[in-house]
């Protein structure tokens, strides 16, 4: 939907209805129900692209009464840099669903074939070592999963708790070789 940048005394509504395309058949549509009285007032977003670049504009349209008749003033507010800063989200949100895939699929595959490798080894030779094995590819398990969690944006319902510093460092010397 174009215009001059000051359109004041246009009937917006017949510009919006002359128009050929979605957006314009939906400001119609809300510029209608705004002055039928079904809403006080009315919003919508929409592009307005052109082949040099992309641009996002939010209708806002209000009623008001003067001499007994109703009118609606009509506003267009640029929101491309909204709209920029949202698909960025988006990316960076589809990024990290790619990297919870890759920690789901392509780490626990590998880290299920080495517990089962360990259940064996542990069969087979009884050795002390298999427990060190099987705690660190545990702990990977948990590190996963704690990841995934806060990924899915479920990062509240991890438990956060107090820990005796001395006694993790401890454990977590056990589990090297120093």
């Amino acid at each position: 939907i174009q215009g001059p940048p000051d359109s004041a005394g246009v009937n917006y509504l017949h510009v919006t209805e002359a128009a050929d395309d979605e957006y314009a058949e939906r400001a119609a549509r809300g510029l209608r129900a705004v002055l039928e009285g079904d809403h006080d007032t009315f919003r919508f977003e929409y592009p307005c692209h052109s082949p040099s670049q992309k641009r996002w504009f939010l209708m806002h349209a209000s009623r008001f009464t003067a001499d007994g008749e109703r009118y609606v003033v009509v506003a267009h507010e640029d929101i491309t840099l909204r709209k920029r800063a949202e698909q960025e989200v988006q990316r960076r949100n589809d990024d990290l669903e790619a990297f919870a895939r890759l920690l789901s699929h392509d780490l626990r595959n590998p880290l299920n074939v080495a517990q089962g490798h360990a259940d064996l080894l542990e069969e087979e030779t009884g050795s002390e070592r298999v427990e060190k094995l099987r705690s660190a590819l545990d702990r990977m398990d948990v590190l996963i999963e704690d990841a995934l969690t806060v990924m899915r944006g479920e990062g509240d319902s991890i438990e956060r708790t107090s820990v005796a510093l001395r006694s993790i460092a401890e454990s977590s010397w056990r589990t090297v070789d120093t």
